[in-house]
């Protein structure tokens, strides 16, 4: 017998601050749904980037951690980049300060700093028609990620959700469940992925399709405030994280005193996830795409956590203790 969902309730954005009824959602529930959190302008900049991404990475035609980067293009994009912003410096005497800060970074990171490991995959399972594509730090490779991450609503969402004073930018991340890409999602929980600890961490992950109830992330109502450790689990043929001990996750949809909730979506409304909230996808039947991008916040009490294992992403920054603060050059300050 299939399980009922339950919809979520959505609390506008368009004003640029949760308020406190969503708060108290999110802590309660592990999961917020936040609507018309980005405007037509920010959607369509993500939706272009995601399609750039997926080029990029499949056009040498493989199908696992395919990155295939043109560099140059991707130079050129940090030129424009700091261009932008020397621009905004010029036009508001008052930011000058901050702004020639956040391009020295920008150039700094650009040229000396280690970039990460190619992690773009593309799943396709045998036999089905379309795929499941994901990549990772595509802010540090194209121009309209970095601006989404350092110049959009999403820093200030997530630090008033977490109730933080203070803001790091983790990674981000793009999702496009393409038409045919019949898999479900396995049911899972962030912080197992993560060498990361803390209760002030999460997962801001915007609509840039119409997401229907059909192909809607799940959420175990709750979760998040559950002790037990599980393991990460891979979402796709091939892919598995070694190492781990812990047990698998729970099979939340055959639990029956389990509350499953969901959110049907527009483009540019977004959910903030606890970092422990357990959720799952279906897969997607149908003829439209299901394109995402998720950036991911620690906020003051969040800690690095030296695991011993395989992580993903598995970037552990630059000279990190563990047990202390994750900011360096890979993962940034904001606020």
């Amino acid at each position: 017998m299939q399980k009922t969902l339950v919809e979520l309730p959505g609390f506008d954005a368009a004003a640029g601050r949760p308020s406190e009824a969503a708060v108290e959602a999110y802590e309660r529930d592990g999961v917020v749904c936040l609507r018309g959190a980005f405007d037509a302008h920010w959607v369509e900049a993500l939706r272009d980037g995601v399609d750039r991404a997926m080029a990029d990475a499949l056009q040498d035609g493989r199908d696992h951690n395919a990155r295939g980067v043109d560099q140059t293009e991707t130079q050129r994009d940090q030129n424009e980049s700091d261009r932008d912003l020397a621009n905004r410096a010029d036009k508001n005497e008052t930011h000058r300060d901050q702004v020639e800060s956040d391009i020295d970074q920008h150039q700094n990171q650009s040229q000396s700093q280690p970039q990460p490991r190619n992690q773009a995959v593309h799943v396709a399972k045998p036999g089905e028609a379309g795929c499941f594509f994901y990549d990772m730090f595509l802010w540090r490779r194209y121009a309209a990620f970095r601006a989404f991450a350092f110049e959009s609503p999403a820093a200030d969402l997530a630090r008033h959700i977490m109730r933080s004073d203070t803001l790091t930018f983790y990674y981000d991340l793009v999702l496009s469940k393409e038409p045919g890409a019949g898999s479900p999602t396995p049911w899972h929980y962030d912080e197992a992925y993560w060498p990361v600890a803390g209760t002030q961490v999460c997962n801001l992950w915007t609509a840039l399709d119409d997401i229907p109830a059909a192909t809607a992330l799940r959420f175990a109502r709750g979760s998040h405030r559950r002790a037990e450790n599980h393991r990460a689990v891979g979402f796709g043929p091939g892919i598995e994280y070694q190492g781990q001990n812990d047990p698998p996750p729970p099979d939340w949809d055959a639990d029956a005193g389990a509350e499953i909730v969901y959110a049907p979506l527009s483009p540019g409304d977004c959910l903030i996830i606890n970092l422990r909230t357990h959720h799952s996808a279906p897969g997607n039947l149908s003829a439209a795409r299901r394109r995402a991008h998720a950036t991911h916040w620690l906020g003051d009490d969040a800690r690095y956590n030296d695991k011993p294992w395989q992580c993903d992403p598995d970037e552990r920054g630059q000279n990190l203790a563990h047990g202390g603060k994750m900011e360096c050059a890979m993962f940034p300050r904001v606020r």
